[in-house]
């Protein structure tokens, strides 16, 4: 395997400490910046905030490209999975 573009210390809830390998698409700090003139950024994943957390803060270490960060606790549990179910978003046209 190719080594990854960062390694990122991660602390889960349970006092767990580990490693994560984290690629990040080339550009990308540019395009939010981009984006963020005329956009709401809003990262929505079903990953644990623990996880979520180091890689947009490495990202975005200052929080000047991303306006939401919403993750698994945002999701809506169906069978066994998580959705991301966007009518939790209130006071928003989501067309």
């Amino acid at each position: 395997m190719e080594p990854s573009d960062i390694v990122l210390n991660m602390t889960f809830p349970d006092g767990i400490t580990s490693k994560a390998g984290v690629n990040i698409r080339p550009f990308c700090r540019e395009m939010l910046r981009e984006l963020h003139k005329d956009c709401e950024i809003v990262v929505f994943t079903a990953s644990h905030k623990d996880y979520m957390e180091p890689i947009l803060n490495w990202i975005d270490p200052n929080n000047e490209l991303i306006d939401y960060r919403m993750h698994r606790e945002s999701c809506v549990r169906h069978y066994g999975m998580f959705l991301k179910d966007l009518r939790i978003i209130k006071n928003r046209d989501l067309s």
